[in-house]
């Protein structure tokens, strides 16, 4: 029979974890030292804490997800991922360690006063992350249109169209942007998705080094190392 509740608190980070444990008594939290962020590490911790204990975890909700939650509630204990802004702070408590956070976690956790939030399931984050990644694509999409149309403003061409892109672009338009390889070059580069833009960088510095040997640039630009001499 289990004979005392040991609440432990998790500091998580990318590589380390840094905890505490604080007993069921009121005595101080006692740091446990770090440990490294790997799903055999933290296997072996719990079964160590666990002998004869009944044991519960908490960590915050930060950018490392809920892996470490689901590893250890598949072992069979507890874990509660708490909101960061619900966490009651001391007025003035400024010093901030990994250690000082582990132990600030498993005192309130003992105590009762951190707020639990849901985690969601692996099925459930996929979708969530899904809904991201077209609100990035949506806003990726937003910011190629605003530099596709400041440059068409640039070369006097005011494009009032809904959406402004490339292939919807007058053909007389076309012309008059891309009749200098510059502006060539630069049309292409904002209308284009990002994943063609990655191979640009070179043809980008070759194209700077013959506008500087030419003398298209001032003088200070040729001296420049961006222009490949």
């Amino acid at each position: 029979m289990r004979d005392c509740i040991k609440f432990v608190g998790l500091d998580v980070h990318k590589s380390t974890i840094a905890l505490a444990i604080a007993e069921a008594d009121r005595l101080p939290p006692i740091s446990y030292g770090q440990i490294e962020n790997t799903p055999e590490t933290i296997t072996r911790l719990v079964k160590r804490l666990s002998k004869g204990n009944s044991v519960r975890f908490c960590y915050e909700a930060g950018p490392c997800g809920h892996e470490v939650h689901r590893q250890i509630t598949t072992l069979g204990h507890r874990c509660d991922v708490v909101a960061p802004s619900l966490i009651p702070r001391k007025a003035g408590d400024r010093i901030k360690t990994d250690r000082r956070d582990a132990q600030s976690l498993a005192r309130l956790y003992r105590a009762g006063e951190l707020t639990a939030v849901w985690v969601p399931d692996q099925e459930q984050e996929a979708v969530r992350d899904l809904v991201r990644t077209r609100e990035d694509m949506k806003g990726i999409e937003l910011r190629v249109r605003q530099r596709l149309g400041a440059f068409l403003l640039h070369h006097g061409m005011i494009y009032t169209a809904r959406a402004p892109g490339a292939r919807r672009i007058p053909a007389g338009w076309r012309r008059y942007a891309l009749n200098i390889p510059s502006s060539r070059s630069s049309f292409r580069n904002t209308s284009m998705p990002s994943s063609k833009r990655k191979r640009e960088p070179t043809g980008w510095k070759s194209r700077c080094g013959w506008s500087c040997r030419v003398g298209i640039w001032p003088r200070p630009w040729r001296q420049s190392r961006r222009c490949g001499e």
